[in-house]
């Protein structure tokens, strides 16, 4: 049920965001912006669903509003980080690379795997 609600109140969002986007986004930092316009009143964050406290552009995400419990770095998970908003298997798993090994066995640099096997 709250996925699917995360997924209607990402749609109401991309609806009602286009005086935001208008202008052209040209940077990442301009990306960035465009988002917190975007997501200013959306419920949670799209991983665990977690409270997001906005404090002008900066996302502070509630982790006790979920139950969500940090393995390693309490700082860097009460953030929100922009170049992560999508899960990477999202647009990694269809990918050669991805189907042969995982994530693990595409490599940063494009073409080449862990394993040095050229992928397109």
């Amino acid at each position: 049920m709250y996925r699917y609600l995360s997924i209607a109140a990402v749609v109401l969002s991309a609806a009602f965001s286009g005086p935001a986007l208008a202008e052209g986004i040209n940077s990442f930092s301009q990306a960035k912006a465009a988002a917190v316009k975007v997501h200013a009143d959306a419920p949670g964050t799209f991983y665990c669903g977690c409270k997001i406290n906005w404090q002008g552009k900066k996302g502070v995400v509630d982790l006790q509003s979920c139950g969500y419990q940090v393995r390693k770095n309490e700082n860097r998970a009460s953030r929100v980080e922009w170049e992560h908003v999508v899960p990477a298997w999202q647009f990694g798993h269809q990918r050669q690379c991805w189907q042969d090994g995982g994530r693990k066995n595409c490599a940063k640099r494009s073409g080449l795997s862990q394993d040095g096997k050229r992928y397109a």
